[in-house]
């Protein structure tokens, strides 16, 4: 399986609701859970995620993978449009399981629109005050050998 949204394949994120040095948005892309991205103060939270030039989803079905701590629901969205200003909702969580001492691990099979280009994370309600996204990932299917 390959991962859409990797700092490997050329993805960038292009805008966060919080900031903070020690963990910026980028971490939820970098591909290890030791590091994370923690919001700050009120939700919802977003981080906005631009595909690599040479990512070219073809739709389809695809794994979403979110790592984090205390998160409660989260909604994921997808533009089409080079300027990501036009969003349509992917997919919105149910409430995340709580869990105080070991990470939460969602995943979920869901359909891709062929043309997206850019991916926008939205945390829009915590268990606590604050919440980490260690890990985000899209896997496609790898393509079968010729």
């Amino acid at each position: 399986m390959s991962n859409l949204i990797s700092a490997d394949s050329g993805a960038k994120v292009i805008a966060a609701t919080a900031s903070d040095e020690r963990h910026p948005a980028s971490t939820i892309i970098d591909g290890s859970e030791k590091t994370f991205w923690y919001t700050t103060g009120m939700y919802p939270h977003e981080a906005t995620i631009k595909l690599g030039d040479d990512t070219n989803p073809d739709g389809g079905t695809v794994e979403v993978v979110l790592k984090s701590r205390h998160v409660r629901v989260f909604t994921l969205l997808t533009s089409a449009r080079g300027d990501a200003k036009v969003w349509d909702e992917l997919f919105k969580s149910n409430e995340v399981e709580k869990s105080q001492y070991e990470m939460q691990t969602t995943t979920k099979q869901i359909r891709l629109p062929a043309s997206v280009r850019h991916v926008k994370l939205r945390i829009d309600n915590g268990w606590e005050e604050f919440a980490a996204v260690h890990e985000l990932r899209i896997e496609m299917p790898s393509s079968p050998e010729s």
